[in-house]
């Protein structure tokens, strides 16, 4: 899905002789929440001690993400690693029709820091 500013950008690679034509990798919805399981039960693996040691010294979102991670059955971590595995060659075979996907880098919008000031002007 693109949206935004990256809509303006494809119109520039048009401009340019580019062809832009939407492609769907179906299996890229199915895994959104992959890495995070994959992420935070190596995060847990690798904090173990530390975490054991030095508990307050990580913040509370820190804490629950590591804590969780342990949770993570290893049978679990296996299937993601696979299913990871899965849409990596599902890209890979994009690659056989064109030269560049484009596509959001996050499941949800961005949001604005606290205290950042927009970059729009």
């Amino acid at each position: 899905i693109v949206g935004g500013d990256c809509l303006a950008d494809l119109d520039v690679l048009r401009g340019l002789g580019a062809t832009v034509e939407p492609v769907s990798i179906p299996l890229s919805a199915k895994v959104v929440g992959l890495q995070a399981g994959i992420s935070d039960a190596y995060a847990a693996s690798y904090h173990r001690n530390t975490l054991r040691q030095y508990y307050d010294l990580y913040d509370a979102n820190t804490r629950v993400r590591v804590l969780t991670g342990s949770l993570i059955p290893t049978g679990l971590q296996t299937l993601a690693r696979r299913a990871k595995a899965a849409l990596g060659e599902a890209v890979l075979d994009a690659f056989d029709s064109f030269d560049v996907l484009v596509g959001s880098t996050m499941a949800g919008p961005a949001i604005l820091a606290p205290n950042a000031k927009s970059a729009r002007r």
